[in-house]
């Protein structure tokens, strides 16, 4: 099968020393890849792009991992669900950046003269390099994404496991039942008097005891 022009172009690029220099720096930042916070999610929360349903369970989670910092400075971090942490796996567009790449292109198309152009033009190659450039990421660092993978699982599994995230889970369920709580009594405002309240608690806990 023939070879297509830019596909020529983008070979060439991947080729320069400012994309080696950049793999090299992304595998780096995979060695030094590690979960660096979680967020919890409760009762009507937006996780994982629905409305949770309301109940009594534990809140669901995200996880952070850091995969340091682009070539333009800005933090690149990755989330990660509580439904797949145990299963977690890299995905290269979350450890490059499009805006790093695309400036390779810049630094080399028409310039390098180990990059010929084949009369290309330059906006496509900047839309079609990106993607060209991860495949061979993937290809290079295969290896050690494996045991980033794993390694990262394991380290998610400790956190979740940790006495701080359980206090903090935990105590996150309850403010999220003292905020329910509140909404209520707002709703009654002054008519919800303390012999009122008393009575509900009261009734709550002579339900409790018959339900055990």
């Amino acid at each position: 099968m023939a070879v297509s022009s830019f596909d020529k172009v983008c070979k060439n690029i991947t080729e320069t020393t400012d994309f080696r220099d950049y793999v090299l720096r992304r595998s780096e930042a995979i060695d030094a890849a590690k979960v660096i916070g979680w967020k919890f999610f409760t009762s009507g929360d937006d996780y994982e792009g629905t409305k949770t349903p309301r109940g009594v369970e534990l809140p669901n989670f995200q996880l952070q991992i850091d995969w340091g910092k682009s070539d333009d400075g800005d933090e690149t971090h990755e989330t990660v669900w509580s439904s797949s942490y145990q299963s977690f796996t890299m995905d290269v567009d979350n450890i490059t950046d499009s805006s790093d790449l695309k400036n390779i292109v810049r630094k080399n198309f028409g310039v390098n003269r180990k990059c010929p152009t084949y009369n290309c033009n330059k906006d496509k190659v900047l839309e079609k390099f990106p993607g060209f450039a991860r495949s061979v990421i993937f290809q290079t660092l295969s290896d050690k994404i494996v045991k980033a993978q794993e390694r990262l699982r394991i380290d998610m599994i400790e956190v979740v496991n940790s006495e701080s995230f359980k206090r903090e889970r935990i105590r996150h369920h309850e403010l999220h039942i003292i905020n329910d709580i509140n909404k209520v009594l707002k709703k009654y405002g002054k008519l919800a008097t303390p012999q009122i309240l008393r009575e509900a608690l009261d009734s709550y806990i002579c339900h409790e005891l018959m339900d055990s």
